[in-house]
């Protein structure tokens, strides 16, 4: 089985569901490659890969073209070393725009949420390191004073093997879903019903 996952997906779902597969299936395959959004969904469409796991911009009509089931809301925060001062306490935007920030971008610089909310208040964000991968980001932030923008389910469970602490970001509209995605012409195909069934069993609440 094909699947499409980034960062986010491949290090907090694929492996937990590797792991399960290798209990009740031992002989299948996985393979999966690092696609995200659009690339994930043009490899679809082309029958490249079987399933895709993540936030997706879906075009107007995709509807038609695929099956798309949420399996979670997430919710971004701000993640830094233990004994980090600014994460002592509840944040405000002034705090965030002053501090040092780490960026985790394949595509370099890059504006999100966070930059939109800070520019509404009339702050900009100091991005002083960009990474492409959560493992680099988080192996940088637990020993240096940079902050990071991650996913709470992301900082919550790698809190104990970077020594990283999290705190809520105060910014609204910051939560996104993740979806699993197949091509409507598999929406019946009994294994790759199964495979959802399987990523959805290792998903914890």
């Amino acid at each position: 089985m094909k699947i499409g996952a980034f960062d986010y997906e491949l290090t907090g779902i694929i492996p937990k569901l590797v792991a399960e597969l290798r209990k009740v299936s031992p002989n299948i395959n996985i393979h999966a490659f690092p696609l995200h959004n659009i690339e994930a969904l043009d490899a679809l469409a082309q029958g490249r890969i079987d399933l895709s796991i993540g936030y997706f911009d879906f075009p107007a009509g995709s509807e038609n073209t695929f099956v798309a089931q949420e399996l979670f809301p997430e919710h971004y925060v701000l993640a830094g070393r233990r004994d980090h001062p600014l994460l002592s306490g509840d944040l405000t935007l002034a705090q965030i725009a002053a501090a040092n920030h780490l960026l985790i971008s394949p595509h370099g610089p890059i504006r999100d949420l966070v930059d939109h909310a800070l520019h509404l208040q009339g702050y900009k964000r100091n991005i002083q390191t960009i990474v492409p991968s959560l493992f680099a980001a988080l192996s940088i932030v637990e020993s240096s004073d940079l902050v990071v923008t991650l996913p709470e389910r992301v900082a919550r469970d790698n809190a104990r093997r970077f020594d990283i602490v999290h705190q809520p970001l105060p910014i609204e509209g910051g939560t996104f879903h993740l979806h699993a995605v197949r091509h409507i012409r598999d929406a019946n195909n009994p294994l790759h019903i199964w495979l959802l069934q399987k990523v959805r069993s290792v998903i914890p609440d």
